[in-house]
Order: structure tokens, then C-alpha cells, then sequence
């Protein structure tokens, strides 16, 4: 599943603010380890 996938299936707008947090923290997580 990719970020597309998670945003569409939770309905969320690429251009929110939800959007832009969730990916700059999964992008974090994602660095870490």
C-alpha cells in the first residue's frame, strides 16, 4: 500500500494539513530506521 492508498482509503486531500503532517512524519519514521 502505497501513500495514495492510505490517503484516498482515509479520505484525505493531498493539499490539507493532514496530509502534508502525516507524510512529513512517515517520511521521518521512514529515515530513522
Amino acid at each position: 500500500m502505497g501513500l495514495h492508498s492510505f490517503l484516498a482509503n482515509n479520505q484525505i486531500q493531498y493539499e490539507s494539513k493532514d496530509a502534508v503532517d502525516f507524510t512529513g512524519l512517515y517520511f521521518l519514521l521512514l529515515n530513522y530506521y
